[in-house]
């Protein structure tokens, strides 16, 4: 008898599903193509990542109340800072493409800690290579590359 499995081992199903959400937001916002995520889904992933050490979402929204204008999902307590359940998600993963989105008494704050997060990762990171290349790429050249690759091979239709 082969057991099937729906998660990796020590990971559990809500944390793959986070893994797939996220991801699949930041392939698609560069490129601008619209995908449409449950607000089901994008309630536990908000659910887990508010408690999750793993992500910034914690340390960010410390004193903060985050509502969704778009769901029915709100945490914390303190200055509220509300916008689109997408965008705090993103914010909450640590992916301040979405930051912009909020709005609320909190948002200051955020923008703070989400700033001096970032100048922290600068000077910790190098962007990652392009295949087959020796030298950096801007997020330009990469985002093209994912263009290309999205969009399959020449002549077929986009995905």
């Amino acid at each position: 008898m082969v057991l099937a499995r729906t998660h990796l081992p020590g990971l559990s199903s809500l944390s793959m599903l986070e893994d797939i959400v996220i991801h699949q937001m930041d392939i698609c916002r560069p490129l601008e193509q619209h995908r449409c995520i449950s607000n089901g889904r994008m309630i536990l992933v908000a659910g887990d990542l508010w408690t999750n050490r793993f992500f910034p979402g914690p340390k960010l929204f410390q004193g903060i109340r985050a509502i969704a204008t778009d769901a029915d999902w709100s945490a914390g307590d303190g200055l509220d800072v509300t916008g689109p359940i997408e965008a705090l998600v993103l914010t909450l993963a640590g992916r301040f493409a979405a930051v912009d989105q909020l709005q609320g008494d909190g948002t200051a704050t955020l923008r703070m800690r989400a700033d001096a997060l970032r100048a922290q990762w600068r000077s910790a990171v190098s962007f990652t290579l392009l295949p087959g290349s020796r030298d950096r790429c801007d997020l330009r050249a990469r985002n093209e590359h994912l263009k290309i690759f999205m969009s399959g091979p020449p002549g077929s239709r986009s995905r």
